[in-house]
């Protein structure tokens, strides 16, 4: 579950939008948002200091109901008592603190007069001129009153002192008993004293502090005393507890929908449940109902979240979305999860979400699980389905259902140095329009591994079994093909060693070299149909797997080795590697026949693979490298290159750098940068530039500023959408501090 802790309002300024035919797009929001928020919350912890106020402790000794008054001077006229100088009077935790207080034996009521200062039990103050209680009720009066808010923060063991939490000013107060304090043209702020920058104005403010929550109606943000906005009612937190109540609304614009205007509503249903509904109303397209649910359990987390707009005023159809995430644990070693997501059509998240993950997303997900974890056996079922969002992928390409999908795996220990793994699938793939049917998929190894301190050595023998039973073939082609092949592999390294001393540092350098052989058989595969299988993308890891393919339907033949070497420079005082190498190439010594083509194709007869490398490099705890690359050596040129290069100072400020070449000619470069300009100040930006196309694909610069009761972003990007093209945005977000603090889960 998540965690709401800023009041926050968004004001987009359409003027600064760069003149083209898109307008603003909120994605922006997502991605740069908390990034900075969590910047924030590391740098601010030691800076964010808020003020403090006096506290009196009660006096332990005091019965309770019983009424201690102390003064310089006392005088009894008509059955009232009248206390001068230094007055005070105690009561169950209560302090009232006046030049001069008149206390009503009769009635048990207290007037105060000059300089008074209220405390109640939990130290709030209140500073008035005048005021009238009833000390047993609490109910009464004050004018002209300066308040305080206080908290008592954990780890803080001072007990003359408190923390304020928020603070203002009112023109009258009305006491209503022991919880409830109603504020008449009042003032209320979470800044310090001396940076009061956002200020609420209202007509009224009811604290409630056995609720813990406050209201405000007739309420008004200003900001450097300028008026900024107006709201009817809002309520907010007075503790760390979540409640109930409208959140900040907020404004956006989209190209797409037009000007966007959102009023949350939270709900605080138990302390492991909760909820949020929005009523959002966009300009082109209408009104929509958003909603989220969440619940956290010790066994389990759930989150429901959706929305729905009737009737779209610019295509006339109903629009909706909704995801289901369950997770589950119902017994010691079973759990289950859900997984459940769809929209009403392809252009949903483009219209409606301002995350840029989603509106590139070509499938969503559709799916249940129950899974079996025991100490010798794992096992799940699972039932699969997708929902294609890109209408242009043609039906041969979509994903098949899974009705169901069973899996297991065993864990038997070792026999000595000997390993022995069993393993196997059901499935039962469905499509209308194609060959279906279930497939079953069997297999057994048996692994010797032989380890010493000078290297490895691991012989291993498998037996794969795969059968289906297939519907909606071809006449005359076979409904029920099988294949059995026995695979065999030896895997084996050394290692080399030897300490350095290279500019007063200690350091081991180490040479491995690797070998990898692997033998499977040939047999014909035509007949047996894909159904979730592809080939699998050429790296060093894949060079040590025992099938070039990603999936059970085809299980590639070869006869083959693989050569490896790799280099270490190791600190011998923390152990970590500073560099390492790795350089692999596979020598063929038969021709490979099996394709992912259903029809018999050209053998693959070179004889071997390209070279490929990898470098890591860690000079220091800050700067980290990393690069790829393969090359050709019979055509003497790259194929694939790739080299990351990251920078950290610290938690707040990174660089990260990135190029890709690929063997059809493509090239990119990307930038992410996350600095922090000043202890209040973060930069955030990124882009993605395509070289061949001199142009970028995507590119944003966010900059924040956070102070202790306020904060602001400025973020902007360019982006191209899933119609090819390009929609800049424009975003100025404002958070407002401690206003609300929303906390779900335990």
């Amino acid at each position: 579950m998540h965690t709401k802790k800023t009041l926050t309002s968004t004001i987009i300024l359409i003027s600064l939008l760069p003149l083209t035919s898109h307008a603003f797009s909120a994605f922006s929001v997502d991605e740069y948002r908390q990034s900075l928020l969590n910047a924030y919350s590391e740098v601010f912890s030691g800076i964010c200091e808020p003020d403090r106020m006096d506290f009196k402790a009660a006096d332990a000794e005091l019965k309770p109901g019983a009424v201690a008054i102390e003064a310089d001077q006392t005088e009894l006229i008509d059955k009232k008592i009248i206390f001068t100088g230094n007055a005070e009077l105690e009561r169950d935790g209560m302090m009232i603190n006046a030049d001069r207080l008149t206390y009503d034996k009769d009635g048990d009521r207290v007037a105060g007069q000059g300089d008074i200062r209220i405390q109640d039990p939990s130290g709030n103050v209140f500073q008035a001129q005048s005021m009238e209680i009833e000390v047993e009720t609490l109910i009464g009066t004050a004018d002209d009153v300066e308040y305080s808010l206080t908290s008592k923060i954990p780890g803080r063991k001072s007990d003359d002192s408190k923390d304020i939490r928020a603070h203002g000013v009112a023109k009258h107060i009305d006491f209503e008993g022991h919880d409830i304090v109603t504020l008449h043209d009042a003032t209320y702020s979470t800044c310090r004293k001396d940076k009061e920058i956002a200020v609420l104005n209202a007509g009224k403010i009811e604290l409630d502090k056995a609720a813990g929550v406050g209201k405000a109606k007739n309420m008004k943000l200003r900001l450097w005393d300028v008026p900024v906005f107006w709201f009817p009612y809002v309520s907010f937190p007075l503790t760390d507890d979540r409640k109930s109540g409208f959140l900040m609304p907020s404004i956006g614009a989209t190209d797409r929908s037009g000007t966007v205007v959102k009023i949350p509503y939270y709900i605080n249903i138990s302390p492991n449940m909760d909820a949020t509904l929005s009523g959002n109303y966009y300009s082109k397209r209408g009104a929509q109902l958003q909603g989220e649910y969440r619940y956290l359990t010790q066994q389990g987390k759930g989150n429901f979240n959706g929305a729905y707009l009737a009737d779209d005023k610019e295509t006339g159809e109903n629009r909706y979305g909704y995801n289901l995430d369950l997770n589950q644990r119902f017994a010691r070693r079973w759990s289950a999860s859900v997984n459940y997501a769809e929209v009403s059509d392809e252009n949903y998240f483009e219209d409606f979400s301002g995350n840029l993950l989603l509106t590139s997303t070509t499938y969503l997900r559709q799916e249940g699980r129950v899974e079996y974890a025991g100490s010798w056996l794992r096992a799940n079922a699972l039932y699969s389905q997708f929902q294609t969002i890109d209408e242009d992928i043609p039906e041969a390409s979509r994903p098949y259902k899974r009705e169901p999908a069973i899996t297991f795996s065993t864990n038997i220990p070792k026999l000595d140095k000997f390993k022995f793994d069993l393993y196997g699938s059901y499935t039962d793939f469905q499509r209308t329009d194609r060959v279906s049917g279930p497939r079953s998929d069997l297999g057994a190894s048996v692994m010797y591994d032989f380890r010493k301190i000078y290297g490895f050595f691991k012989p291993k023998a498998t037996l794969r079994y795969t059968a289906y039973d297939l519907t909606n073939v071809v006449d005359g082609e076979v409904t029920d093909p099988d294949r059995s092949l026995g695979i065999f592999s030896l895997d084996s390294g050394l290692y080399f060693d030897k300490d350095s001393f290279i500019k007063g540092r200690d350091f081991t350098t180490t040479l491995e070299p690797r070998l990898f052989y692997l033998y499977v058989p040939y047999e014909d595969q035509t007949d047996i149909p894909i159904f979730d299988t592809g080939e699998s993308t050429f790296s060093m890891g894949t060079m040590f797997r025992e099938n070039r393919f990603t999936g059970p339907d085809r299980i590639g033949d070869t006869n083959q080795l693989t050569v490896a070497l790799t280099s270490r420079l190791i600190d011998a005082e923390g152990g970590e590697d500073l560099l390492k190498g790795t350089l692999g190439q596979i020598y063929y010594f038969e021709d490979r026949q099996v394709s992912l083509s259903t029809d018999p194709a050209v053998p693959q007869t070179f004889n071997r693979s390209d070279f490929v490398g990898e470098l890591y490099t860690r000079l220091n705890s800050k700067f980290y490298m990393y690069n790829f690359f393969q090359y050709d050596s019979e055509e003497s040129e790259i194929g694939d290159f790739k080299t990351d290069l990251r920078y950290s100072k610290d938690a707040r400020r990174g660089v990260n750098v990135g190029y890709y070449y690929n063997n059809n000619g493509s090239q990119q470069l990307n930038a992410d940068v996350a600095w922090a300009l000043a202890p209040r100040w973060q930069l955030n930006a990124n882009a993605r530039y395509d070289i061949e196309e001199s142009d970028f694909l995507r590119s944003g610069l966010a900059i924040g500023y956070s102070a202790c009761c306020w904060g602001v972003t400025v973020a902007a990007q360019r982006r191209i959408d899933n119609q090819s093209e390009y929609v800049n945005s424009f975003l100025l977000t404002f958070t407002l501090n401690g206003l609300t603090n929303i906390k779900t889960g335990f």
